[in-house]
């Protein structure tokens, strides 16, 4: 009782429930998939919906239905399709925590940037003025949308890497290993900026390993990051 007394008193704790609760309401009034909305009229989320759904019914993508996208956003549209046959409500609390992310995330990145708290609480809270502006939100249920959090854990790595002149844990790298993996097989058209990431990497790993820096395991679970996400679906 008294670990979760200090949590709640905790400050990120509390500047999360607050995000969360404007999160919410912001999503029921800018996403097609809230409960606000009667129909979902986006043909993308409809059709993610239709090839979910085969899905659950034993129907093969790629094989027997096709559609451009990867193959997660069909397995959580088929995981929507199993909560309600007939509404995107799943896939509406997926969004409130894409967006809740994202914002805690801006709020966390302000702070390792020494913006004061109030600022870094204020950039947290309107940026969601960025993230749901349309036409390039089109009202949810995007996978540019799914992964801005993802993008945005990439930005707060390379922020970090520079404070701390590249001495981060290395779990960070197997976290964007896994990251890669989910991208790739959702939109691998999204991954120029971890491309570029790596390429950043490519140069500055191997002077550290041979200076002495850097133990080559780093580079071992960056990569190996990408192969419990990567091959299920292969």
């Amino acid at each position: 009782m008294k670990r979760m007394q200090l949590l709640f008193h905790h400050r990120s704790t509390q500047v999360l429930g607050l995000l969360t609760v404007v999160g919410a309401f912001i999503m029921a009034f800018c996403s097609y998939t809230s409960p606000a909305f009667y129909f979902d009229t986006s043909p993308d989320n409809n059709a993610f919906f239709t090839v979910g759904k085969a899905m659950m019914h034993g129907i093969v993508p790629y094989k027997d239905i096709f559609e451009q996208k990867g193959p997660y956003v069909y397995f959580i549209h088929g995981l929507a399709y199993l909560v309600s046959h007939r509404s995107f409500a799943l896939i509406f609390v997926f969004e409130i925590i894409t967006l809740v992310a994202a914002m805690f995330l801006v709020y966390k990145l302000a702070l390792l940037l020494e913006t004061p708290e109030l600022g870094s609480l204020l950039l947290a809270l309107l940026s969601p003025l960025l993230f749901v502006f349309h036409p390039y939100y089109d009202y949810g249920d995007t996978v540019e949308f799914f992964t801005l959090p993802l993008l945005l854990s990439l930005i707060y790595l390379i922020v970090l890497m520079d404070r701390r002149r590249f001495a981060v844990s290395h779990w960070w790298y197997f976290a964007q290993g896994l990251i890669v993996g989910v991208v790739f097989l959702s939109k691998y058209t999204l991954l120029g900026a971890w491309i570029a990431f790596y390429l950043l990497l490519g140069g500055y790993f191997p002077a550290q390993v041979v200076s002495h820096h850097l133990r080559p395991g780093a580079i071992s679970r960056h990569f190996l990051g990408q192969r419990p996400v990567g091959p299920v679906w292969v």
